[in-house]
């Protein structure tokens, strides 16, 4: 709780700060590869291509391997779980609450064709890493178009 001028402009510069980062996330969700969110918290997320695979990595501690679910619906990858909050004394009073708890949902947009069957994921030290494989020969589909006589 704010005690002084000083304190709020703080807050208020947090704040400020805050919906700044949302808005770019915002802007940045309707580019490719990106992700879209959905209510709960969102795990900081960085995805990155190679020439053979496109990789999302999360940070997530204090999560089990086994509270992730990751699917592939069409082009699009879904990382979704909970984490649970951790029991407090009695009579605990907050004074700062950073660290988020509960539902949370990542859609990550793929760039391209993908190799369901050959997507993989591993979680180690609070991270986890989702491989997904680009497809390949991407097919084409060649469309010619008649003009009328």
């Amino acid at each position: 709780m704010p005690t002084s001028k000083v304190d709020i402009i703080k807050d208020v510069v947090e704040m400020q700060n805050e919906m700044v980062r949302t808005f770019q996330e915002f802007l940045l969700s309707t580019q490719p590869a990106t992700s879209v969110h959905t209510d709960g918290w969102r795990p900081p997320t960085d995805v990155y291509e190679t020439p053979d695979e496109v990789v999302i990595r999360m940070e997530i501690p204090g999560i089990e391997a086994e509270d992730f679910q990751i699917a592939v619906d069409g082009d699009r990858l879904i990382v979704q779980g909970q984490r649970g909050d951790v029991p407090r004394r009695p009579g605990t009073q907050f004074r700062q609450m950073e660290i988020h708890v509960g539902p949370f949902q990542r859609v990550i947009k793929m760039p391209g064709p993908i190799e369901e069957s050959r997507v993989k994921a591993t979680y180690s030290g609070g991270f986890l890493e989702v491989s997904v494989p680009k497809a390949r020969g991407r097919k084409t589909t060649r469309v010619i178009i008649l003009r009328e006589s």
